[in-house]
């Protein structure tokens, strides 16, 4: 029994493994980027069509028409991820080693200051006597 089932489940792997091999991307080009470091997550901006690239401490803001590199926000702390928020213009960006996130404008991609969640109103719990 146990022999059979596990000739079943060979037989399953051996003619689905073609199915997965075949997803139907292929690599079209390459870009380089800059810079030494851990790579995290990437968010594309259809809006603009910008690619930001996490990458150890600064995010590359990539023009995928040109395929180059158009703008890096530097002096960041550990980056994980991007968000965008198009309604704002603004993106976020999160700042893993420090626990913060740094805000940015999506069209000039200049980086104010960034925010420590920590300290933020929005953080605290309410009282008990409320």
């Amino acid at each position: 029994m146990k022999r059979t089932v596990f000739t079943c489940c060979v037989a399953v792997m051996a003619m689905t493994a073609g199915s997965y091999a075949q997803s139907g991307y292929k690599l079209s080009n390459k870009i380089s980027l800059p810079g030494d470091g851990k790579w995290d997550y990437s968010k594309v901006d259809e809006g603009s069509n910008r690619l930001f690239v996490s990458h150890s401490d600064c995010v590359h803001a990539v023009d995928l028409t040109k395929e180059s590199v158009t703008r890096t926000i530097k002096n960041l702390n550990g980056v994980h991820g991007i968000a965008l928020a198009p309604a704002f213009n603004e993106g976020f960006i999160s700042n893993g080693k420090d626990n913060t996130v740094s805000v940015f404008n999506r069209r000039s991609i200049l980086k104010p200051p960034t925010i420590n969640p920590t300290h933020n109103i929005l953080r605290r719990r309410p009282s008990s006597s409320q």
